[in-house]
């Protein structure tokens, strides 16, 4: 199951790869969300929390699937905020930061293979 749109550059992707970005990234989001709203509206209190990345603040050079999508879930997540704040249910984001996760391995090994550079170059103690 892959975890997130792979890493690349605008020119290395086809609509097929867009589509396929947007299902994960911002289906997923909304999909979960319509699971649990109802009830929540129902019981008058709730919290959805998205988990994004910080590069909806600061996009990552190689990222432009993923940096594009989040910007729609933190977009939607504003606009559902401000539609059901009334019905006690708040909607928040957690932009978190870099951690060595295989995710992240993976991109360095990408990036360092692509432009033919040490992976120590990329990576910060």
């Amino acid at each position: 199951m892959q975890e997130a749109p792979p890493s690349g550059y605008f020119l290395d992707f086809n609509d097929q790869d867009w589509v396929d970005a947007f299902m994960l990234n911002f289906m997923g989001a909304i999909r979960a969300t319509r699971l649990v709203l109802p009830g929540m509206m129902e019981q008058k209190w709730g919290r959805i929390i998205n988990l994004t990345s910080i590069s909806v603040k600061e996009p990552i050079k190689d990222l432009i699937l993923s940096n594009s999508i989040r910007l729609a879930v933190i977009g939607f997540a504003k606009t559902l905020s401000q539609q059901v704040a009334e019905h006690g249910v708040t909607v928040n984001n957690i932009a978190t930061g870099l951690t060595k996760t295989e995710r992240i391995e993976n991109l360095i090994t990408a990036k360092s293979e692509r432009e033919k550079k040490a992976r120590k170059k990329y990576i910060k103690t």
